[in-house]
């Protein structure tokens, strides 16, 4: 197979064998690198965002686009700057946030030339707060669940944290307001890892739908972190996948803002399911044999010392944050594992 790559610096075509040597995927065929892999990277990375800031504002109520410049330093080094299309999204936070989410959308002629994947709709987790040092603790804290989520399971969003500056292109004087962000990978992106596409329209009534393995991880994972904020039947802040090649579903979670583990202010308890504090965790899974739960708790424990290692190794965090979070978790192998019902079948 000859591959045509049109950026000619020598550093690009290193990169794009290296990667295409390490992606092999069914039948010898081989992936192009995406956006998400030059912005990707461990650790932290530094980009700015142009943008006019009175239309953000008037579009929060919309779905129409508006223009912005993303300039960043690639996972290569090199300096990168795409012109892109902007959207303001997501449902609470879009209408309550100082700073709304966003989708970033880049032009597909661009990334051809570039030799890259077609992959062009990535979301932003903006910071919602005003306040900088509590929507850097909600981001942070944010990211390190999906950052855990995929040390459980592949059949999860990769992220990239960016601190961002964003700059009004109205503003004279060219201020910048720097925030931390997640940036989350286009979720067709996803799909051809999974070898699966987004099954928006499919209908999940119950357990037989998915992998009862599946669909129990990514819920106990849910009771882990103290999250309520999802349901699979109703579709909320839970991606379905169906395989390409047939087969039961595959459940992907995204927004964790409203879980006991990132304790967002604005956060609240369900009350339809009599939750009095945000920490609180209420399992709200399929039902599962005990079997089938246990198998899942031991996995979770034998992943706890590289999950507590992960939140340790965050550079962003204080100390006495990392153990309160720890100590969070530790109450679920504790205490709150053993009370996930199971069913007798």
């Amino acid at each position: 197979m000859q591959i045509v790559f049109l950026l000619k610096n020598s550093n690009w075509i290193l990169f794009l064998f290296i990667f295409l040597s390490h992606t092999m995927v069914a039948q010898g065929t081989l992936t192009k690198p995406s956006i998400f892999d030059l912005l990707g990277g461990k650790g932290l990375r530094e980009t700015t965002l142009k943008l006019n800031m009175q239309e953000m504002e008037s579009k929060r109520k919309s779905v129409a686009n508006f223009p912005g410049v993303l300039s960043f330093t690639d996972s290569l080094g090199q300096s990168s700057t795409w012109k892109v299309d902007l959207v303001v999204r997501g449902k609470f936070r879009r209408m309550t946030c100082g700073f709304p989410p966003l989708e970033i959308q880049f032009p597909k002629i661009q990334l051809t030339e570039a030799g890259l994947a077609k992959h062009r709709d990535y979301k932003l987790v903006t910071h919602c707060l005003l306040d900088e040092a509590q929507s850097d603790q909600i981001i942070l804290r944010e990211h390190l669940v999906y950052k855990m989520y995929n040390l459980i399971t592949s059949n999860s969003l990769r992220t990239q944290l960016l601190r961002i500056s964003y700059v009004d292109v109205n503003d004279k004087h060219a201020n910048k307001l720097t925030r931390y962000a997640i940036l989350i990978e286009d979720e067709d992106e996803l799909g051809d890892r999974l070898k699966a596409v987004d099954c928006g329209d499919c209908r999940v009534i119950g357990s037989a739908e998915m992998p009862v393995d599946q669909e129990n991880l990514m819920a106990v994972f849910q009771y882990f972190i103290g999250n309520t904020d999802w349901s699979v039947t109703g579709r909320r802040n839970v991606k379905v996948y169906k395989p390409k090649e047939g087969g039961l579903m595959i459940p992907v979670p995204y927004d964790f803002d409203w879980s006991g583990f990132v304790d967002a202010p604005y956060a609240v308890p369900t009350a339809a399911l009599k939750k009095t504090d945000v920490r609180q965790r209420v399992f709200q899974g399929f039902p599962a044999t005990k079997e089938t739960i246990d198998k899942t708790i031991a996995l979770l424990e034998q992943k706890q010392n590289m999950l507590f290692q992960l939140i340790d190794d965050d550079a962003f965090l204080e100390k006495q944050v990392k153990n309160n979070l720890k100590k969070y978790l530790q109450s679920f192998y504790n205490r709150d594992a053993a009370k996930i019902p199971h069913s007798s079948k």
